[in-house]
């Protein structure tokens, strides 16, 4: 059903979790930090960037073929790298977790660290509620969503625009030397690359961005983790063979279930728990396939989402109003 479910029950992943801790303790064991990510955050930037220097001595139309089959897998490591720092996950510290945040966030050209953490924290906190959750879709994607198959595929090739201005009106990030600091180290980096490997690296980082979002199987990331494909269920999990590659980041249940539990240890909690995520929540196998579902099955849309708290529960014309002031 391509329309928002409005459910009058609080986010079941808090009480999900007091569950499961009561059932199986020994999952305190799993939290905290893990020194994998930055050592691996080094070698992904690295990677990424290597193989930028080798597409600006190539004709440019490999630029956009590299970005589509190798330099999306990279951006999606690093933008899950993003993720583990807004837990603190990375080490540590804060400012420690930040300076990492900053570090994976060169080859991705557009200074996100620090405004996705905050957003992404309040996404955890207020899931589902419209006025605070910056997850669920604007005005401008509720008129898209009537759109059929075109409708989707703009929905589509448009949302990293969508994703701007989902924020709109709502509360910015405190951290302005931060903000302001990832804004620097970016548009200095982009322009000595620039000026190191022309136009074709930049090309080519710009558009394994733009894929990890947009028009590319694992975009369908973004359609698994929180649109409904069974009633009474709002958050799913992907257990394919592309987590080993995105820092199983397909893990997105068990993630919001225990958000202090780093990448490295999901699988972990995923077998500690089995009776829950293998027996009772649906998960998907394949992103490819969803992606595929999602374009064609016209009861699964932009709209397919739970909403909550008292936005949720405004007239139909105020609610128009609230979604259409942050788009």
């Amino acid at each position: 059903m391509n329309e928002l479910r409005r459910v009058d029950y609080p986010d079941p992943h808090r009480a999900r979790t007091r569950a499961l801790l009561r059932a199986h303790p020994e999952i305190k064991k799993l939290l905290g930090p893990t020194w994998w990510t930055p050592a691996l955050t080094v070698l992904l930037v690295a990677a990424h960037l290597g193989l930028a220097a080798l597409v600006s001595a190539l004709p440019w139309w490999v630029a956009p073929l590299a970005a589509f089959a190798v330099g999306a897998f990279l951006s999606q490591a690093l933008y899950a790298v993003l993720h583990e720092c807004s837990h603190l996950l990375a080490g540590r510290g804060r400012a420690l977790n930040r300076v990492v945040s900053l570090f994976a966030n060169l080859p991705l050209l557009v200074p996100v660290a620090i405004s996705y953490a905050h957003f992404h924290l309040m996404h955890h906190r207020h899931q589902g509620d419209p006025a605070r959750d910056p997850d669920l879709p604007g005005a401008i994607e509720h008129g898209l969503a009537r759109g059929g198959f075109v409708g989707k595929l703009l929905w589509q090739a448009g949302f990293p625009i969508w994703q701007v201005l989902r924020t709109r009106g709502m509360p910015a990030p405190r951290q302005k030397g931060w903000l302001a600091a990832n804004v620097i180290v970016q548009a200095v980096f982009a322009v000595g690359l620039a000026l190191w490997l022309g136009p074709s690296a930049i090309v080519y980082l710009a558009l394994s961005l733009y894929f990890t979002m947009a028009l590319h199987p694992i975009a369908a990331r973004l359609v698994q983790e929180h649109h409904v494909v069974r009633e009474g269920q709002e958050t799913y999990s992907y257990h394919g063979a592309l987590n080993a590659i995105s820092l199983n980041v397909g893990y997105h249940h068990e993630h919001h279930d225990f958000p202090a539990v780093p990448w490295t240890r999901l699988p972990a909690l995923r077998r500690i728990a089995r009776e829950v995520y293998e027996e009772e929540l649906h998960t998907h196998r394949s992103w490819a396939r969803l992606w595929w579902r999602f374009m064609t099955d016209p009861q699964l849309g932009p709209l397919s989402r739970v909403v909550r708290g008292e936005a949720a529960a405004a007239p139909a014309a105020e609610r128009a109003e609230r979604v259409t002031s942050r788009a």
